[in-house]
């Protein structure tokens, strides 16, 4: 079953453009992360609907295996 996937910028109103593209939605197995703008990614945290992380990756990551995960909704 598919993950559905959820990126936005928290607290910061001046991203009117989202300056990463997140895909596939709903994922299968991977999840990948393009950094549109070049921003310098310290940390990629994944979230489940619980606030529990289910991952924390650091550095500049541009995909992720999502297959190790239950299917629920992550953010």
């Amino acid at each position: 079953m598919p993950f559905q996937v959820s990126c936005l910028p928290l607290g910061i109103e001046e991203f009117s453009n989202n300056p990463f593209e997140v895909y596939p939605n709903p994922v299968n197995n991977i999840l990948f992360i393009n950094n549109i703008q070049g921003y310098n990614i310290q940390k990629i945290k994944i979230v489940d609907s619980n606030g529990r992380i289910l991952l924390e990756k650091k550095g500049d990551v541009s995909e992720i295996n999502m297959q190790n995960f239950q299917n629920e909704y992550i953010y």
